[in-house]
């Protein structure tokens, strides 16, 4: 009966080893909190429309033109229409009429053409004229020395020839051979003009709309928020009692006191015998 009692009483310490051995955590009798995993804490996402872009993602936002700053105007550069942007003209020289006629010139004779020539411009200028004198075998050119044209005036413009014999036959023409360009009247040699046209960036508006992803929701449209609060089943301690573990060594203990007080009972009897 010794034996049996002493068998009882180690298999019943062994049980509450074995009990508390698997289930402690924070005490002998504790165990990890299964509604906060242990953090004590519990923790929530709580998600809400962006108050920034109202739930669009997006972000409109005007700002004053960086280009016309404001204005809708921007001042470009033109190019004259008269002289491309180079700031000088071909002046309008016009042959108004000519006329080739023979004449002695000391002991010699030549065919003489003149011409006449009116400057239509506002400014003089200088320029040249060539002479063609044709006969049956020949052509013959000549040009003049370097003539002012003054403005709006007839200049006469006379050339001899005298490769032309008497009693030839000759046929002639002049016309203006050079002349000298003249400051564009225009644009005053400058070559173009500053001028005010809408600005292409605003077109006009003097403002400009960018729409861009919103940097408070990062596009999505509303925030998430995180919070933490107390665990309500450990109170924040992260690990809760496991009364099945106290119920266990309860009834090893209750058993063991069973199997004493039952040995104290036996030896009793047996000695009173």
């Amino acid at each position: 009966m010794k034996k049996i009692a002493v068998c009882f009483l180690v298999a019943s310490l062994l049980t509450y080893a074995l009990c508390v051995a698997e289930v402690r955590a924070a005490g002998p009798f504790d165990m990890v909190c299964p509604n906060c995993h242990g953090t004590g804490t519990i923790i929530s996402h709580n998600t809400e429309t962006c108050p920034v872009c109202h739930g669009e993602g997006e972000v409109t936002t005007t700002n004053t033109c960086p280009v016309c700053h404001g204005s809708g105007e921007t001042t470009v550069w033109q190019s004259c229409t008269h002289c491309g942007g180079d700031g000088e003209v071909t002046p309008s020289v016009i042959l108004k009429s000519m006329n080739g006629y023979g004449v002695p010139v000391g002991l010699d004779w030549v065919a003489r053409v003149e011409g006449v020539f009116h400057n239509e411009e506002d400014v003089g200028t200088y320029g040249k004229a060539r002479s063609e004198v044709n006969t049956v075998t020949t052509t013959y050119y000549h040009t003049s020395a370097k003539t002012y044209f003054p403005p709006h005036q007839d200049i006469t413009i006379t050339i001899d020839t005298p490769e032309i014999k008497l009693m030839t036959d000759w046929t002639y023409t002049i016309y203006l051979y050079s002349v000298d360009d003249i400051t564009c009247p225009d644009c005053g040699g400058i070559g173009g003009k500053s001028v005010l046209v809408t600005c292409s960036e605003c077109n006009g508006a003097g403002t400009v709309t960018t729409t861009e992803a919103c940097s408070n929701c990062q596009g999505t449209g509303h925030i998430t928020t995180e919070t933490s609060d107390t665990c309500s089943v450990c109170n924040g301690r992260g690990y809760v009692t496991n009364w099945t573990s106290v119920s266990i060594v309860a009834i090893a203990i209750i058993g063991v006191l069973i199997g004493t007080s039952a040995l104290v009972v036996y030896r009793r009897r047996s000695q009173k015998q």
